[in-house]
Formats: C-alpha cells, structure tokens, sequence
C-alpha cells in the first residue's frame, strides 16, 4: 500500500511512519491544550507545554536512539507529543472538556483502528477499509460523531 500511494522511496522507512503514527493520538488534546493558551493569552503556559515536549523528546531519543535506531527516534517523537499533551491538559483542567467532547472514545477507536491494522489477518488494503469502516462506526455508535454534526459540516463546506 505505502508503495502504491506514497512511492517506493518510503519503503525503508514504514517502520519509522507506522511508529509516528502513534503520536496522532493526543493531538486533539494538544491542540485544545494551545488554542485554551491562545484563547486566554497565556504564553507562559504554552511555552511551558513546548519546553516539556522538547525535554521528553531528547530524554527519550537519548535513551531509545542507541538501542533501537531511527525507529526509537520516532518513538521519542510520538511519545514526547502524548507527553506534551498531557501537561496542556494537566495546566489547562481539561478533563471536564475532554470528557465532554468524548475523547476517551476517540482515542479508544484510534486504537482499536490501529490494531486491525496492525494484526497480520488480511491483505493491508483489506485492514485498511476495515480499520476505517470500524473507526467511523464507533464514532458514531458513540455518539462522539452524529449525522446532524456530518450534516452541518457537508453544509459549511458545500454551500
């Protein structure tokens, strides 16, 4: 599949993606975490967030690097942008948000998509579509994602 859509030059580094991949998770709560700072004009708290990420990052590409090669490098990455998350939303209160929103199966689906993707059962195309149709249905079966919220998005994008 990487060979079809992205070219045969990613091939030696799927490994590499597959682990960054990882760090998509908790960018929904980074991202509420800095527009919060933005939104209350709090420049001390999103600088605080950064310079955790940066530290975690080098902590962790320091210990993973030598052992694991560039795949350990990428796991620093995705790990220093969980951990980044969760000092925004630590700083920032963030639980009564999140739950409201229902990250918790959001991240939930994310991972459940993830491991049908990740068990060798099918052909990765096949994996592919399963992990999408399953991701999107317990969105909605979650009610994290309802047809009136698809419904107002078809209608600001589609005028």
């Amino acid at each position: 599949v990487v060979e079809r859509v992205l070219g045969t030059a990613y091939l030696p580094v799927v490994a590499n993606l597959e682990t960054l991949a990882l760090g998509l998770l908790p960018v929904a709560l980074l991202r509420t975490a800095m527009a919060v700072a933005m939104v209350r004009k709090d420049s001390r708290r999103a600088l605080i967030m950064a310079m955790c990420g940066v530290v975690a990052f080098v902590a962790l590409a320091a210990l993973l690097v030598p052992r694991t090669g560039s795949r350990g490098a990428s796991l620093a990455a995705a790990l220093a942008v969980g951990f980044t998350a969760a000092i925004g939303a630590v700083q920032f209160a963030l639980g009564p948000v999140m739950r409201a929103a229902r990250s918790g199966w959001l991240v939930a689906s994310g991972l459940l998509a993830a491991l049908v993707v990740a068990l060798p059962w099918g052909p990765e195309p096949v994996r592919g579509v399963a992990a999408a149709v399953l991701f999107a249905g317990s969105l909605f079966a979650s009610r994290v994602v309802t047809a009136e919220d698809v419904r107002r998005l078809a209608g600001a994008v589609v005028p």
